[in-house]
């Protein structure tokens, strides 16, 4: 990781979404082909509510050959903000429209974990499906979540990856009724999320749409 992309993901961590942005474009200015880069400025605008915005930075980086086919890790967060934009939109609507949109976001977020086998994006399908009232298969998709972050270990994990383990394994329990462990596994997540305003504002996020 370059020092740059370090910089913009710090700037992220910390909640600063627009000076985030702000830096991956002009960093862009100078590696103008560096896919992370142009991925992180399409997380960032995401995260400010900008979602045509943020399609049309993903739609840069499909423009200029996507990401490279050894990139693993990023090529799955691309498909996962490709779900994020799709579950934006459903958050700001109601009724059939809003079940429509979680289905979409959930086949979109299913697809990237059927991909890339990641907890992330699999625990993201369920939730998106309670949403859309599949119940079954968010149950389904939800226990192969939480065994996928029971198995992820935390050996040489950072404390960032360690809370979305701990965060997956409470939004699993929330939706497979196991309140006593979803309590649990939030105050584990709480206790690694210390200063990082936007790791806990995503969990908040994401746990109201099973509110």
């Amino acid at each position: 990781m370059s020092d740059g992309e370090a910089d913009v993901r710090d700037l992220l961590a910390r909640g600063e979404v627009l000076l985030a942005y702000d830096h991956a474009v002009t960093l862009l200015d100078d590696e103008p082909d560096e896919p992370a880069l142009r991925y992180l400025a399409a997380l960032a605008l995401a995260r400010a509510g900008a979602r045509d915005r943020a399609s049309a930075k993903l739609d840069e980086l499909d423009a200029r050959g996507g990401v490279p086919s050894g990139d693993a890790r990023l090529a799955e967060d691309v498909g996962a903000l490709r779900g994020r934009l799709v579950k934006d939109e459903a958050l700001s609507q109601s009724g059939a429209t809003r079940r429509a949109s979680a289905a979409k976001a959930s086949e979109l977020y299913e697809s990237a974990y059927r991909r890339f086998g990641g907890y992330f994006a699999c625990i993201n399908a369920a939730t998106m499906a309670v949403v859309a009232g599949d119940t079954a298969r968010a149950v389904s998709l939800a226990e192969r979540a939480r065994g996928l972050a029971g198995q992820a270990g935390s050996d040489g994990v950072g404390a960032e990856e360690r809370y979305w383990q701990m965060a997956t394994r409470a939004e699993a329990a929330l939706i497979l009724g196991d309140s006593e462990q979803a309590a649990d596994a939030l105050r584990n997540a709480a206790a690694l999320s210390a200063g990082n305003i936007a790791l806990r504002a995503t969990t908040r996020r994401q746990l109201a749409f099973l509110g």
